[in-house]
């Protein structure tokens, strides 16, 4: 895929506004070491992932689709887990109620509700644009973040949230 220059810039632009919105005060990003590979490891393995399922996927149905990737998926798990031995912190994550409740949500939302919409979205759009859309996450979680772990919301956060989104409109100008 050969992205317009028009969409390149929309990516630049969005791209901008997370870094903003997400950069800690004196705008650097003060992120730990650990983290930031794990977090670069994991946006590496969505990407490929992405690519992958819109070349495989072709015009057949997405949410099919969404399916195999976590039948796959499961699999996955079950070999890591079994070879790791936490069989143990599975068992005892899955008798917290409280936190099971979120994590089933959090289930329903992410991998059934976003992967099943991303996937519709690669089927018709440009994977780049697609990419840059659902790259907004940190931009959609300031309100709940807010509300729901007392966060203070910042004039910096709300800048790079409209720059983002402006990042986004480009695409459909």
């Amino acid at each position: 895929e050969i992205l317009p220059v028009k969409s390149i810039l929309g990516i630049i632009v969005s791209i901008s506004g997370i870094m903003i919105a997400v950069a800690g005060k004196k705008m650097k990003l003060n992120i730990p070491l650990k983290g930031f590979l794990y977090a670069l490891g994991g946006a590496l393995g969505q990407a490929v992932g992405l690519v992958l399922s819109k070349k495989g996927m072709g015009d057949y149905d997405a949410v099919a689709a969404t399916q195999i990737r976590a039948i796959f998926g499961f699999v996955c798990f079950f070999l890591l887990v079994t070879f790791l031995k936490r069989w143990r912190r599975v068992s005892l994550a899955v008798k917290d109620r409280a936190s099971m409740k979120s994590i089933t949500l959090g289930a329903v939302f992410g991998p059934f509700v976003g992967v099943a919409l991303s996937l519709y979205a690669v089927q018709h759009t440009h994977t780049g644009i697609a990419a840059t859309l659902m790259a907004l996450v940190p931009i959609f979680i300031i309100v709940p973040s807010a509300i729901m772990f007392n966060e203070k919301i910042t004039a910096r956060q709300v800048i790079g949230a409209v720059i983002s989104i402006a990042g986004a409109s480009i695409f459909f100008l």
